[in-house]
C-alpha cells in the first residue's frame, strides 16, 4: 500500500462557484470520499465534519446539502435522521424556486377547486374520481 504524503485534511480542492471542497482521494461506488487513519476506515465527509465542528449525533446520518457526495465542506453537512435524509435525496433534483412554485401552484389549486392538499392528492393519486382515465 503506498503512502499518500498529503495530510488527510488537505486532500480537497474548493470549488470557487460552489464552494464544495471536492475530496481529491479515493471515492466509493456510491460517489464518497474514502479515507484511512491507522486501520479505520473513513468516509471523508464524516471525519472532516467531525474535525471541524464536532461529533455527529449518535444515530443521525450527514445531508449534504450541496447535493454532491464527494464534498467533505463541513458547512455544507447536516446532521439528519436517515428518513429526512432519504426524502431528501429523494427531491435532490428540485431547486429552493421548484419548491416555491410546487407549493404556490398547491395553494392555488386548493384555492380553485375548495379543497386540501390531501384532497387534491387523492384525486391525482386516483384514490378518488378512479374511473376517470389520464389524458
Amino acid at each position: 500500500m503506498r503512502h499518500n504524503p498529503i495530510p488527510i485534511l488537505e486532500r480537497y480542492e474548493v470549488q470557487r462557484e460552489s464552494k464544495c471542497w471536492l475530496w481529491s482521494g479515493n471515492i466509493d461506488r456510491a460517489g464518497y470520499g474514502r479515507c484511512r487513519t491507522g486501520s479505520r476506515a473513513f468516509q471523508a465527509h464524516r471525519l472532516f465534519y467531525e474535525h471541524h465542528v464536532g461529533p455527529i449525533p449518535r444515530g443521525l446520518d450527514l445531508d449534504h446539502l450541496c447535493r454532491n457526495r464527494a464534498c467533505v465542506n463541513p458547512k455544507h453537512l447536516e446532521p439528519v435522521t436517515r428518513a429526512e435524509n432519504t426524502q431528501r435525496g429523494a427531491s435532490a433534483k428540485l431547486t429552493p424556486d421548484d419548491v416555491r412554485e410546487i407549493r404556490r401552484a398547491m395553494a392555488e389549486l386548493c384555492a380553485r377547486y375548495d379543497m386540501s392538499p390531501s384532497g387534491l392528492r387523492m384525486v391525482a393519486d386516483h384514490v378518488t374520481w378512479k374511473e376517470i382515465p389520464d389524458v
